[in-house]
C-alpha cells in the first residue's frame, strides 16, 4: 500500500514552486513589456485647462487607466501598475470633468452632499466637441512603446 504523506510533501513542494515564476509575473515591479504615458491636451490651438479625464483603453484586452489634465493641459496616466501601461494600441477619449474643492469634500455630511454643493465640485473651464467623449467617436489612438512616451493630443471643432 501506498503512503499518502510521502506523495503530499512533494506535491506540495512542486505546486509552490511552480506558482513562484507566475506570481513574480504579475507584480507591480514587471515592467518589461510596459510604457508610461504623460502629454499635454490643446483644443482649437490652446491648452485644454484642468480637471478633463484623458482615458487610454487598450481595444484587445480591456485594459484602461486615465489621467486628469492640470490648469496647462498637461496629464500623465495613472494605472494599477504604478502608471506603467502594456505596450500596444490603445483608443484614446478626453472627457470633460471638473475639479473638486478636497478640503472642503472632507468636511461634507455625506458623498451626495459633496457632489451637489456648487462650491465642492466645480464644472469644467472649457467645453469641446461631445466626440471626444467616446472611444467610437474619439478618433483618437496611441501605440504605447517601451520606456516613457509623450502624447499630444489636438482637439478641433
Amino acid at each position: 500500500m501506498v503512503d499518502e504523506k510521502m506523495f503530499r510533501v512533494p506535491f506540495l513542494l512542486v505546486l509552490f514552486l511552480s506558482a513562484v515564476p507566475l506570481a513574480a509575473g504579475c507584480s507591480s515591479s514587471d515592467t518589461s513589456n510596459t510604457g508610461t504615458v504623460a502629454g499635454s491636451v490643446n483644443y482649437n490651438g490652446s491648452s485644454l485647462g484642468e480637471g478633463a479625464s484623458v482615458v487610454f483603453m487598450d481595444m484587445t484586452t480591456g485594459f484602461t487607466c486615465a489621467g486628469v489634465t492640470d490648469a496647462e493641459g498637461k496629464f500623465h496616466l495613472e494605472s494599477i501598475n504604478d502608471g506603467n501601461l502594456p505596450i500596444g494600441s490603445y483608443g484614446v477619449m478626453v472627457r470633460p470633468g471638473g475639479t473638486m474643492d478636497m478640503a472642503a469634500m472632507e468636511q461634507a455630511s455625506s458623498a451626495e452632499d459633496a457632489m451637489n454643493d456648487a462650491g465642492i465640485a466645480k464644472p469644467a473651464a472649457v467645453k469641446f466637441p461631445s466626440k471626444y467623449n467616446d472611444l467610437a467617436t474619439s478618433g483618437l489612438s496611441f501605440e504605447v512603446q517601451q520606456g516613457a512616451n509623450e502624447m499630444q493630443i489636438e482637439l478641433v471643432d
